[in-house]
């Protein structure tokens, strides 16, 4: 059997989100002062869709960025954005800056205690006509380990925590109330994800539009992670279009943005 072709790509797809990243690297020696490097940065991090948002020194040689970033932008590629750019400024001063090690961990404008709350009360805020329906409809929630997902991580040189909010909408907004349908849809969910080594937080079903909250691996890129669920989900279905050709993905972690920047 020939592979089966994506019905939902980078190209037919629009993505809305909010992605922001904690990122630390450390230096070999005591820094320059931000000043000397810190605006050149910016411009050069910026050419590889790296925003950096703010710097402060976490350490005498620890340096913490405040980042932003797009859906097909992988954390690897941050660091490696931030490292090798600031390398290049420095290098008069520091030929070799940085340690190969670093740590990076998603954050959004609510931590994943909210996020989670936020799914979990998705029944109440779209209630059903029917109440049967309504109880059925409240069995298609997903509980996972929530823990799992602010327990940092590691791989090859990173230590990580990296959670996702995806938001998928269904087809022309069609209302499925079949039972049956949205039970596939959370097996195939539930499978794809231990297929591909997701961590599920938490997640619901909705009769137009589903909530998960997914800890992910450290190499796939935003966009890569909700294109293969919406993939996965058409292909539950016969390769049918069940979803909007589009998709939102929102970044979270233990703290939001402004408690993981005053955290010692």
């Amino acid at each position: 059997m020939g592979t089966l072709t994506p019905i939902y790509t980078a190209e037919n797809c629009r993505a809305a989100y909010q992605l922001n990243w904690s990122l630390a690297v450390f230096w070999t020696a005591p820094p320059p002062a931000q000043t000397l490097w810190l605006n050149q940065l910016s411009t050069a991090a910026g050419s590889d869709g790296v925003r950096i948002l703010e710097h402060r020194f976490a350490g005498e040689r620890v340096s913490q960025f405040q980042i932003s970033t797009r859906p097909e932008t992988a954390p690897p590629a941050i660091a490696h954005s931030v490292k090798s750019r600031l390398q290049h400024i420095v290098r008069a001063q520091l030929p070799k800056a940085f340690r190969r090690n670093y740590a990076i961990r998603s954050v959004g404008s609510a931590n994943s205690e909210a996020i989670g709350g936020y799914i979990r009360k998705q029944p109440q805020r779209h209630v059903m006509a029917d109440e049967r329906v309504q109880r059925r409809f409240e069995r298609l929630q997903i509980c996972g380990d929530r823990q799992l997902l602010v327990r940092p991580r590691t791989s090859g040189h990173a230590q990580f925590c990296y959670n996702l909010h995806l938001v998928l909408v269904s087809h022309a907004r069609d209302v499925e109330v079949r039972f049956e349908i949205r039970e596939k849809r959370r097996a195939m969910i539930l499978a794809a994800a231990e297929k591909k080594g997701h961590l599920v937080g938490s997640g619901h079903l909705l009769s137009d539009h589903m909530h998960l909250a997914l800890g992910c691996n450290l190499n796939e890129t935003p966009r890569e992670v909700a294109l293969s669920y919406l993939n996965n989900l058409a292909f539950a279905e016969g390769m049918r279009i069940t979803h909007e050709f589009g998709f939102y993905v929102g970044s979270f972690g233990e703290y939001d943005l402004g408690a993981v920047w005053q955290a010692p």
